[in-house]
Formats: structure tokens, C-alpha cells, sequence
């Protein structure tokens, strides 16, 4: 089984893949485009702050599709493209897990980005209605995770496992606890 985080933009893309990771899933920060990727190195502090700061460091070129076949089998990636025919292919037989969060709640948090990276986030305005119309599709939204929401948690296990088979709160809190490429301030203060 090989998955996809699908969200959007400053909805918590990061820290849903922590949570998949503690979860069980190889992590390969891969973040798709449809021509290019970035497969940025998060697995050290260090790491992430190049990540942060200097993402044109991990920009690859490479068509979806082929990186998607790149993924490992109990591996994903992340992606904030809005549904397609093109993607549907792509993503066939994969589990799609959609993470949405209030537009209000995106935008104070794209604000807070740009003002601790001097970065704009051009596209926090894409929604994912077509996605979350997907029968296919697993739908989680930002607040389910930081409220630690264990039956929400819970049933995203039995989408991508079919069963229950780590602790959901314990993982939750973990991901929380976790340095992500694009975490703001305001989240590390509330650890």
C-alpha cells in the first residue's frame, strides 16, 4: 500500500505527515508538482531548517507519475494539486488522505508563514472539493489533529490499515511534538 497526502495549503500538510510516519509509513518528504518535486531531507533538525529556508535547494524535475512509482510499498508523499483526470490515474490504488482546514485559520497561518520566512505561500486559497467528493478518499481536517481527535484518528487507521494498530493519541502527540519543515511559531509555543 502506498498513500498520498493530499491538502491544502497551510492546512497542515506536515503535520499529517508526522502523524502517517508515527503512524507506521516511511516518510519520503517528497512533495509533487506535476513536472517537479522536492524531496526535501527532514529527518534532522539541520535538515529541516535547509528545508525552511532554502527550499530551491531540493527542487528535482520529474513528471508525477514517475515519481509516484518512485514511492516505496508502506510509503508516501504529499501533494497539494487539486483532482484530475491526469491524477486520478497517478494516484490509482493508492490510499488518499485529504486535509482541509477553515479558510480564516489558513490565512492567519499563511500570514505567520510569510512573516517568519519571508516566503508567500501563492496558493493557500486551493480547496479540495473534488477531492473530499471522492468516495476513495480518506478526509481529515487541521483541527482533528492538533485536538488529538482519537476516533478520527482511529478510523484513518482503519482506512489505511484496515485495523487499529498503534495508539492514535500517542502517535497524535508525537507528530505535535515534532519539528516540521513548515511548523510556525505559534505551534512550537504551544508544545
Amino acid at each position: 500500500m502506498k498513500a498520498i497526502i493530499i491538502s491544502e495549503p497551510k492546512s497542515g500538510t506536515y503535520l499529517c505527515s508526522s502523524l502517517l510516519k508515527n503512524l507506521g509509513l516511511y516518510q519520503t518528504y517528497y512533495h509533487l508538482f506535476l513536472v517537479w518535486y522536492t524531496a526535501y531531507e527532514g529527518d534532522t533538525p539541520e535538515k529541516i531548517m535547509q528545508g525552511r529556508n532554502n527550499p530551491g535547494k531540493f527542487y528535482k524535475k520529474g513528471l508525477i507519475e514517475d515519481m509516484v512509482k518512485k514511492i516505496p510499498e508502506e510509503g508516501f508523499a504529499v501533494t497539494h494539486l487539486p483532482k484530475t483526470q491526469r491524477l486520478e490515474k497517478a494516484f490509482d490504488g493508492m490510499k488518499k488522505v485529504v486535509v482541509t482546514r477553515p479558510f480564516e485559520e489558513k490565512e492567519e497561518s499563511n500570514s505567520l508563514w510569510i512573516k517568519e520566512t519571508k516566503r508567500a505561500h501563492s496558493s493557500f486559497e486551493i480547496t479540495h472539493e473534488a477531492w473530499l467528493r471522492d468516495p476513495e478518499t480518506f478526509h481529515i481536517e487541521f483541527n482533528d489533529m492538533i485536538s488529538i481527535n482519537k476516533e478520527k484518528i482511529d478510523a484513518l487507521q482503519i482506512y489505511l490499515f484496515g485495523e487499529v494498530i498503534t495508539d492514535s493519541v500517542e502517535a497524535m502527540t508525537l507528530a505535535l511534538n515534532e519539528e516540521t519543515i513548515t511548523k510556525s511559531s505559534k505551534r512550537r509555543e504551544e508544545q
